[in-house]
């Protein structure tokens, strides 16, 4: 039975090479990205063999089809590293636009109930002098109107 991922990528044909050409460490590494986001290419060159090692990825997770020698596991180590720290710097780039726009959001909503705060106290200073007809100017009473609106029949009777 197959995975989705061996459905979506077939198997890569077998390196074919003699277990001889396997032992020397190759002399020159050249490290090539595909034009595919997640797909990289990775080639290790001998003196007289070459050896291709696709690394298919799926989500930044290296998965390969096949062993390709122990002395390949370090370039697909580099492969998992580099998609890992690529992978880390968007999720860090994404945290950061997202904590932005939080931050964007929390200070409009605080601008937002000031200005309701201030509409609400102006809103009631203008019922109060309507009701007790003074002009809050007049009073030395403004800030208890505004803080209580519900006073004593005393205070009420001293404004009079």
């Amino acid at each position: 039975m197959l995975t989705a991922f061996e459905n979506a990528n077939p198997p890569i044909p077998e390196v074919q090479a003699n277990k001889q050409t396997l032992l020397p460490m190759p002399q020159i590494l050249i490290v090539r990205e595909s034009s595919l986001e997640h797909d990289l290419q990775y080639e290790a060159r001998n003196d007289d063999h070459m050896m291709q090692v696709v690394v298919y990825t799926n989500k930044g997770v290296v998965e390969t089809e096949q062993r390709v020698g122990d002395r390949l596991q370090a370039v697909l180590r580099a492969a998992h590293d580099h998609i890992m720290a690529s992978t880390a710097a968007q999720a860090a780039q994404q945290t950061l636009d997202l904590q932005t726009q939080i931050d964007q959001a929390l200070d409009t909503a605080q601008q937002n109930v000031i200005e309701s705060a201030d509409a609400a106290m102006a809103d009631r200073a203008i019922t109060l002098e309507k009701e007790i007809g003074v002009g809050m100017e007049q009073t030395d009473m403004y800030s208890d109107f505004v803080m209580n609106p519900i006073l004593r029949l005393s205070d009420a009777e001293m404004l009079e």
